[in-house]
């Protein structure tokens, strides 16, 4: 009876969650910060073509991308119940969608298929730990 929802202290974190957090606010700001950056050095890292407007939108994505690192870093500090209700659907819908787009890439051959298959690899995975977290716990 100890397991149930309701006799879970809510001010404490899941064991587990609070390195995925981590690895995720990490993994997200440093690859927002190179998108912002250098975002022809992750262009070519990627074998995408580099352009005026690719670039462009390139720091845009960037931008988003460090401010989902920026929530996963502070979502750590948070209680159980402010994290089911904004960082882990927010965590979960992002990974899922950003599972398609990194798969169409690496179907279509956007990306490089090692860098691609890495990108998809990282971004299934948090897909399915987010949603594990947000639904069984």
């Amino acid at each position: 009876m100890a397991d149930h929802p309701s006799t879970i202290d809510a001010t404490t974190l899941t064991p587990g969650l609070k390195p995925v957090l981590t690895l995720t606010a990490i993994v997200l700001g440093v690859l927002g910060s190179g998108l912002i950056l250098a975002p022809q050095f992750l262009a070519a890292l990627y074998g995408a073509a580099v352009s005026v407007s690719g670039t462009s939108a390139s720091r845009t994505a960037g931008a988003a991308i460090f401010s989902l690192g920026l929530l996963a870093w502070r979502s750590r500090k948070q209680p159980p119940a402010t994290l089911r209700s904004t960082s882990l659907p927010v965590l979960l819908v992002w990974f899922t969608l950003k599972s398609i787009v990194a798969y169409l890439a690496v179907l279509n051959g956007v990306f490089n298929p090692p860098v691609g298959k890495t990108v998809l690899f990282f971004d299934v995975t948090l897909a399915i730990v987010y949603a594990y977290y947000l639904f069984n716990w």
